[in-house]
């Protein structure tokens, strides 16, 4: 994934319902080159509601399948739990997570040049898709 190394800073929208105004708040990140550039690191900052959102994304390839994948872990939307995304053919990054007893994917797609742009999609167990989250950054 070719993510340019920075300082960078805009919005992240979540959205609870998904036909409803989404919760928009302040976002800054870092990313930088990892493990002799083979892997990049996102770190980033931002708030929904009243609690704070501190999280962190691995890019790299899957140990495997030498693939493009994304380890994912923030303090709000996966509690402190990891989750490991793969990409699938059209480079976008599947994974799953339960709610309850079900098990439901995210898929969430990355697009980065001067603008940074990450969007989720959350997939119901009936395969319902509804947007969950989308972030904008610029560099500063």
């Amino acid at each position: 994934m070719d993510i340019p190394a920075g300082q960078w800073r805009g919005t992240v929208s979540t959205w609870f319902e998904p036909e409803g105004e989404p919760i928009v708040s302040d976002m800054t990140a870092t990313t930088e080159a990892v493990l002799e550039g083979k892997s990049v690191r996102l770190d980033y900052q931002s708030q929904v509601n009243q609690h704070r959102s501190n999280g962190m994304m691995i890019f790299g390839k899957d140990i495997a399948t030498l693939r493009p994948c994304l380890t994912w872990i923030d303090t709000f939307h996966t509690g402190g739990n990891v989750s490991n995304l793969a990409a699938g053919e059209d480079g976008a990054f599947l994974g799953a997570y339960a709610a309850g007893e079900e098990m439901w994917r995210w898929r969430i797609t990355v697009q980065a040049g001067e603008e940074l742009r990450i969007a989720h999609v959350n997939i119901h167990p009936s395969g319902q898709e509804d947007r969950a989250i989308e972030v904008i950054l610029r560099r500063t």
